[in-house]
């Protein structure tokens, strides 16, 4: 918790450029801050986002089953690409744009955001979460100085140490190659 941002919230005005001072503020303006917030920036819960699948699986990976998944923390962001659950993203900006496009990019995902209690369509296909919506439009500074303020969330002290093993034995990184 020793990050730029951590400091500029310690009271250590010049911990964060003017760029990423704008960032913060898009951050929230935008809505980013509706699941990403408090002091991991996330709320930990399950979202349906309709982010396209892995072109090397051979099945859907459908998260809990109705394909959503946990909102991860912010913190050190800028250092754990590839993003989103699967790594279909290489890199922030190309987060940033799958948020401005805001609508799904799987077919097992409908873009319909209608309430239902089972977070189906009438055709049983999972929904868009309610909380995910467009971004309208972003544009290429704003979406820049998100960026700005996200690497201001990395802590210098970051372990970067790729353990050799993990509890759950499948391989630290996964079995998908970045694309």
């Amino acid at each position: 918790m020793n990050s730029p941002f951590d400091r500029f919230r310690a009271g250590e005005s010049g911990a964060l450029t003017a760029q990423q001072r704008r960032g913060l503020e898009t951050f929230d303006t935008v809505g980013c801050d509706r699941c990403h917030r408090g002091t991991m920036f996330s709320d930990f819960d399950l979202e349906a986002e309709g982010v396209g699948e892995h072109p090397r699986l051979a099945e859907p990976d459908a998260g809990d089953g109705r394909f959503r998944f946990r909102t991860p923390s912010l913190r050190n962001v800028a250092l754990t690409a590839p993003y989103m659950h699967n790594g279909t993203l290489a890199t922030l900006e190309d987060v940033l744009r799958f948020y401005d496009n805001g609508r799904s990019e799987n077919p097992n995902v409908s873009n319909d955001v209608s309430n239902d209690r089972r977070g189906q369509d009438g055709g049983g296909v999972p929904r868009l979460s309610r909380s995910f919506r467009r971004i309208a439009n972003m544009s290429d500074r704003e979406m820049r100085d998100i960026v700005a303020f996200l690497e201001s969330l990395t802590d210098s002290n970051f372990d970067r140490t790729i353990p050799a093993r993990v509890p759950s034995g499948l391989p630290p990184g996964g079995f998908i190659e970045n694309r």
